[in-house]
């Protein structure tokens, strides 16, 4: 995670794949980072509208 002046990017990887990711970037075509702060992630699932919160750091 780094912060930039009013922005964070986050590094997600999976597998040999890693992604640079800000608020509001989709990534493998089908999933796209809505929310995103020092404590959690919300990533959705495009295809159906399925959202879903990762913990990270501390809350």
């Amino acid at each position: 995670m780094e912060q930039s002046p009013g922005k964070w990017t986050f590094y997600l990887s999976r597998g040999d794949e890693s992604f640079a990711l800000s608020k509001g970037d989709t990534f493998d075509n089908v999933y796209r980072l809505v929310d995103a702060d020092a404590s959690r992630l919300v990533i959705e699932y495009l295809p159906l509208s399925e959202k879903q919160t990762l913990p990270i750091g501390a809350e």
